[in-house]
């Protein structure tokens, strides 16, 4: 083998030693996360605007609310692959997903899927 040869056979194997390394590290490396915010004290206040105090089964109500205010902030974070964080925890930098937070709870408690 010339010394050409073993210059360019060097070269493709640290090239394609290289590219292996590469490849494992963003396979092992977890994704960072990224972040987005909601309003919670708004939407509760949203919540606490509309409630009828003559309404029979408060407590049944409040316990449905609350549920589909936990099912919903589970499945806004996962279909957004985002952490979700408390609006006034956030300077800023994060979208806001607090309108598609209350339109998911809005549609659980229409449907009466709030588990």
């Amino acid at each position: 083998m010339s010394t050409v040869q073993s210059l360019l056979f060097s070269l493709c194997a640290g090239m394609l030693g290289g590219l292996v390394v590469v490849l494992w590290a963003r396979s092992t490396t977890p994704p960072v996360p990224s972040f987005a915010t909601v309003d919670l004290q708004a939407v509760l206040a949203r919540q606490l605007s509309t409630v009828d105090a003559d309404a029979p089964n408060p407590d049944r109500n409040a316990a449905r609310y609350a549920q589909a205010l936990e099912r919903s902030l589970d499945e806004i974070a996962q279909d957004n692959q985002r952490v979700l964080l408390s609006a006034p925890a956030v300077v800023r930098g994060a979208p806001d997903l607090t309108p598609a937070l209350q339109a998911e709870i809005e549609r659980r408690l229409a449907a009466g899927t709030d588990r």
